[in-house]
């Protein structure tokens, strides 16, 4: 069986060796430029006393925004716009940089993407200041600061865009509700026109008032002649020439007020009065819901104007990248040492599970 010396030297002094050559002789200087942000809106969650005061909105960060900056950052599209001003491959394919830092010069635009998220870009993000640091790494320190710069410009450029979208988005919105609400509001009123001068009334309910005051006259001057009548009756006879005249005009207002009744409905349609006033009625609380619904459009366009006006977004540089003085990575020592603990833990895990097999084999 091998021993705990044989193993420990192929398990861990030669990986650590291995690690300090290469670090020492073959990795290339990283250089780090590092530089801070914050995005931020023009509107503010609660008004401060200032606020109050000068009608000013405050200044407040937005996690969301960050977030979305951040994911941009690692995206196809972003290194679409990066590229065109800086070749990536040209200097991170370099074959005067060591082989294990380097990316492969036929690597795919999948691999680059790759490469550009773990070994060239790092975003962290403070949610207690809402601040994002960026640190851009390259083999050199003006590529790393050239790189940081061409980060920040095209984050800026999509925050703008993201707030100009979104502020013409609602107000196309709002205007469209406003146009859809006008549109019902005229077709009501042009319904409502049109009833009325088909029916020739100004007013159907005026109409169909006027028309039971003249029943209800005539029906009050039938009740008025027929106690006359009878109170004549009592001492007349009923073919005196006061009572047949009396008759006579009791037969004239009944047959007046049928007249009159029987123009409450129309003679071709058959509709009566009271259906005139309840289509009427009908329309009309069409007309006054559509003009609810107008002037509630019209407010909900102005209140998205001044949110327009107010949810802007700024990226606003804290930190200016950079120009990196020295390297930072490798970190050659502490990654020796890293490489030396991570050997040694693979060996104890090995040396004791060949301990184990040995006990279960009774081996000595």
């Amino acid at each position: 069986m091998l021993s705990n010396k044989f193993t420990f030297f192929i398990f861990v002094v030669i990986p650590t060796i291995i690690a300090g050559v290469y670090y020492s002789n073959y990795a290339s200087d990283k250089y780090i430029s590092e530089s801070r942000y914050i995005i931020q809106g023009n509107e503010q969650a609660s008004a401060d006393v200032l606020g109050m005061v000068t009608g000013l909105t405050g200044m407040a960060s937005s996690t969301p925004d960050s977030l979305a900056v951040l994911n941009y950052s690692v995206s196809h599209d972003f290194l679409e716009k990066l590229l065109p001003n800086i070749n990536l491959m040209d200097h991170y394919s370099d074959l005067k940089y060591d082989w294990w830092a380097r990316i492969p010069q036929d690597a795919t635009q999948e691999d680059l993407l790759e490469y550009w998220g773990s070994e060239i870009i790092n975003i962290s993000y403070d949610n207690a200041s809402g601040i994002s640091k960026l640190e851009v790494t390259a083999f050199d320190p003006e590529i790393a600061q050239k790189i940081s710069n061409s980060v920040l410009k095209i984050n800026e450029r999509f925050i703008n865009d993201l707030s100009s979208e979104a502020r013409a988005d609602a107000l196309k919105f709002a205007q469209d509700e406003v146009i859809k609400a006008e549109t019902e509001l005229l077709s009501i009123r042009s319904r409502l026109a049109s009833f009325n001068e088909k029916e020739q009334v100004i007013s159907a309910e005026q109409a169909a008032q006027a028309e039971q005051g003249i029943v209800a006259t005539l029906k009050q001057q039938i009740a008025t002649k027929e106690a006359e009548l009878k109170s004549l009756s009592n001492y007349m006879q009923s073919n005196s020439l006061k009572v047949r005249s009396l008759k006579n005009e009791i037969d004239s207002l009944k047959k007046q007020t049928a007249v009159q009744q029987a123009r409450w409905a129309d003679p071709t349609t058959g509709k009566t009065v009271t259906r005139m006033v309840l289509d009427t009625e009908q329309l009309t609380s069409e007309l006054a819901f559509t003009e609810k619904l107008y002037l509630t459009a019209i407010t909900s366009l102005k209140q998205a104007q001044i949110e327009a006006s107010q949810k802007q977004r700024y990226l606003d540089i804290i930190v200016p990248a950079h120009l990196p003085d020295e390297s930072l990575e490798p970190e050659r020592i502490y990654s020796t040492f890293s490489t030396f603990l991570a050997s040694l833990m693979l060996w104890g895990v090995f040396a004791l599970l060949i301990s184990a097999i040995k006990d279960n084999l009774g081996w000595a």
